[in-house]
């Protein structure tokens, strides 16, 4: 597990150092660093390949294929906007777009919000996941506001806004599935671990997970971009400094999908009908922004909606389930991931 603490130490570290060190020198250490990072990501999925899940520190950390693929995807995306990074803001502050102020901030906030990605993807507690994912939306909606224009900060408090409500109906489902779980024969103090919860599954209280299922999906959903919950997502893609758009789009809507994948797994067993709850949201998702995209003169609100778009195919495909079904959202996702944040750059 040495190797999800290098990536907390080298995105921490490049986080700090832009502090003191010099831009044109910063600019390229902070790529090298995060490049590291992905290095890092990359030997995790080898680790899953290798010895199948992965588990420290009292399975407080606990990474599997999803927890691989997502990781991967996080530090991959993030390591490519960190060298995007270099030449776009240089030039920012060259054209006095951004102060040195701005700049400082722009790094330290982008590398604490990949760190705050990889967190939610390996931790084994539904509660700490719910922290980590809540971190995202504080870190990024600073990044967000990065240029203090008023449609920038419309936008971020839009996202706000909607992430700390989509985040709180979370929390209170969080709430639910503990009490789901409370009765189940183990202690209190894990009855938020994934692997705890998924070895008691059939044993949960069906009515308080469903109730707990729905407002983690409405939660996360909102997060993920998911329609309805989606109104958030166009203008903070718009407003923000590319590499983050790109970010956003790429993988953070990835990130909050990872969440809800997480109870879903354990829903299958637990209730009846979770992956009808899915394959509504997913359809809903495709059905509403697809009119959008024809209609867009913003190519960067063009792309956001079409990130909507594509998490609700993934939510469908996760929804049908199956070998074939799972396999294709996992694909999609993983191209989705790369080709957006491309589009982005």
């Amino acid at each position: 597990m040495e190797a999800v603490i290098g990536i907390f130490g080298l995105l921490i570290m490049a986080a700090v150092l832009v502090w003191v060190m010099p831009t044109k020198v910063y600019g390229t250490l902070q790529a090298l660093l995060a490049v590291g990072s992905a290095v890092c990501g990359a030997w995790i999925g080898k680790l899953v390949i290798e010895g199948g899940v992965v588990t420290s520190y009292g399975q407080m950390f606990y990474i599997d294929g999803l927890s691989a693929i997502n990781v991967l995807l996080v530090t991959t995306v993030g390591a490519l906007a960190s060298i995007y990074s270099k030449g776009y803001m240089e030039e920012e502050l060259a054209e006095g777009a951004i102060t040195k102020m701005q700049f400082r901030l722009y790094y330290c906030f982008y590398h604490l919000f990949v760190a705050s990605m990889v967190f939610a993807s390996v931790v084994s507690n539904l509660g700490l996941m719910w922290v980590g994912i809540e971190l995202t939306t504080l870190v990024s909606a600073l990044l967000v506001a990065l240029y203090g224009k008023q449609l920038a900060l419309e936008a971020a408090w839009k996202y706000l806004i909607m992430g700390s409500v989509g985040i709180s109906f979370a929390l209170l489902g969080i709430i639910f599935l503990y009490i789901s779980a409370l009765h189940c024969p183990h202690q209190e103090a894990t009855a938020l671990q994934w692997p705890e919860m998924m070895a008691v599954a059939d044993h949960l209280k069906p009515r308080w997970f469903e109730i707990g299922f729905v407002f983690v999906l409405v939660g996360f959903g909102a997060k993920a971009g998911l329609a309805p919950m989606h109104f958030w997502l166009p203008d903070a893609h718009s407003q923000a400094p590319s590499p983050v758009s790109a970010v956003l789009s790429g993988v953070l809507l990835n990130t909050a999908l990872y969440g809800l994948f997480r109870v879903y797994a354990i829903a299958q067993t637990a209730i009846d009908g979770a992956s009808t709850y899915l394959m509504i949201f997913g359809l809903v998702s495709v059905a509403v922004t697809v009119p959008f995209l024809f209609v867009q003169s913003d190519f960067k609100r063009m792309l956001a909606y079409s990130s909507v778009e594509h998490m609700g195919i993934i939510t469908l495909g996760v929804g049908i389930g199956g070998p074939i079904g799972l396999f294709g959202a996992m694909l999609h996702m993983i191209n989705h991931a790369m080709t957006k944040s491309l589009l982005f750059f």
